[in-house]
């Protein structure tokens, strides 16, 4: 029967405490990335649902931050304003357009996030 001495057991004891303390950190900073991430996704989701009435009380130099916020490339074609929208509010209006608001099923057809 193979054995380990008590000095292999301690530095094997220490190598998983180190791994471990590591993946606890990594949580820890995936935790804090996803609060950011929420946070800020919040904030934008409030900025697009908001925008109109932002533009309409901010003062001038506000408003032009807004547009360049939300718009690029604008240009005035006679009566008509052509412009893009950046990222992510050109997918908020294309998923504003969708019907499809269902959650993606898995293989098991269960929606994401549920057990």
């Amino acid at each position: 029967m193979l054995r380990i001495t008590s000095d292999e057991y301690d530095n094997l004891c220490k190598e998983w405490n180190s791994e471990l303390e590591k993946a606890e950190q990594d949580i820890a900073e995936h935790s804090q990335a996803h609060k950011e991430f929420s946070i800020a996704l919040s904030t934008l989701l409030d900025i697009a649902g908001r925008a109109n009435e932002l533009f309409e009380i901010s003062k001038p130099e506000q408003k032009r931050q807004l547009v360049n916020f939300i718009f690029s490339n604008l240009k005035l074609e006679g009566q008509k304003l052509v412009f893009n929208l950046k990222m992510p509010f050109d997918q908020m209006a294309l998923l504003s357009k969708s019907e499809n608001w269902l959650r993606r099923s898995d293989s098991n057809r269960q929606p994401y996030g549920y057990t």
